[in-house]
């Protein structure tokens, strides 16, 4: 197995002095698509064949049906996060949402453990969460958090610390949970009249997940992250109705890979209608990579807008936006922390 090791430290170019937390970002070697088909191909010729027509550029809606159906069962059969992503061990039915197996994926990549569980390949399973994709998933949520964090404390040293934040997409929010901790723990104060986040998800069941996370030993929170269930398109009429207010900081990293160009930069100019015109709103875009939608992702019904530089920068421009973007170390994920333009 490759090693692990070797993280490589970034510290933002912008940082005022090294209050917050240094994020530590995965420049380490990544396995292949190339290594997983050399590995599957010593127990199994058929499914390594099929990856490789399909990492040759072969496109997969070529395939027949029980072509698909065999890489499946296969991946299925031998692996724990592709049963997170396909949502259950049935290779004839995903059961969930899109969205709600999202997710699940991102945040068992997130943790990055092997589970004890004797009906995956272990080793397979640890290839798979060390690929670029899944290193730079990790890439992107450190990153971004330490974008925000240190766009926080900036903040709070130029206005007295009231700063609201908008979390946009958010999910129960445990990164913006660790956040919060590391800024009280730096003695910035928390709650409504000092650091505060409203998190915006669809999901009811992640609401309530959230406000148990919040509440379950956490009381230096100080009552600074509520929960909102609703989508980003409608944040102008929640804003104008009084159910959410103007932000100077927006997070939404998990949801531009869903939309096409159009819908993307109507996504961001929604955002963009909560956030103040000296604000920022962190946002990623995924890559084209060797295990996406022709590959592993494809075969597991989970598609993103795949984006280049240009691409991703055009949706920034389009929405009201204006910034470069941060490609993390694998090569996978482009962040910015896109500025509001200024309307002459």
């Amino acid at each position: 197995m490759k090693s692990d090791a070797l993280l490589t430290e970034y510290t933002s170019a912008t940082r005022m002095d090294a209050l917050y937390p240094v994020v530590k970002l995965d420049s380490s070697e990544p396995y292949t698509m190339k290594d997983i088909i050399k590995y599957i191909g010593k127990t199994n010729a058929p499914v390594a064949n099929l990856l490789e027509r399909l990492d040759n550029g072969e496109k997969l809606n070529n395939l027949k049906d029980e072509e698909l159906t065999e890489l499946r069962k296969y991946l299925l059969g031998n692996c724990m996060l592709t049963r997170v992503i396909w949502g259950g061990k049935d290779y004839k039915k995903n059961g969930k949402s899109i969205e709600a197996r999202s997710w699940d994926a991102i945040d068992y990549i997130y943790n990055n453990k092997i589970p004890d569980d004797r009906t995956i390949d272990k080793d397979l399973e640890h290839i798979f969460m060390n690929t670029a994709a899944c290193k730079g998933v990790r890439n992107r949520k450190n990153y971004a958090e330490s974008k925000l964090g240190e766009s926080i404390v900036e903040l709070c040293k130029e206005n007295g610390g009231n700063v609201h934040i908008a979390n946009l997409g958010s999910g129960v929010a445990k990164g913006l949970i660790k956040i919060f901790k590391n800024l009280s723990d730096m003695g910035i104060k928390l709650g409504k009249d000092g650091v505060h986040a409203t998190c915006l998800d669809l999901s009811q069941d992640v609401i309530k997940e959230g406000i148990k996370t919040t509440s379950n030993g956490n009381r230096y929170l100080n009552g600074s992250i509520k929960y909102k269930r609703g989508i980003v398109e409608l944040l102008d009429r929640y804003r104008k109705n009084g159910k959410f207010k103007m932000s100077q900081l927006g997070l939404m990293t998990g949801l531009p890979d869903y939309y096409n160009e159009e819908g993307a930069a109507k996504l961001l100019s929604s955002a963009g209608k909560i956030i103040v015109p000296e604000g920022k709103l962190i946002t990623a875009n995924i890559k084209p990579h060797d295990v996406g939608n022709n590959s592993l992702m494809g075969i597991l019904e989970w598609k993103l807008y795949e984006r280049d530089d240009k691409e991703f920068e055009n949706v920034i421009k389009n929405s009201g936006f204006e910034n470069g973007i941060y490609t993390e170390p694998q090569g996978i994920f482009m962040i910015s922390a896109a500025k509001k333009a200024n309307v002459q």
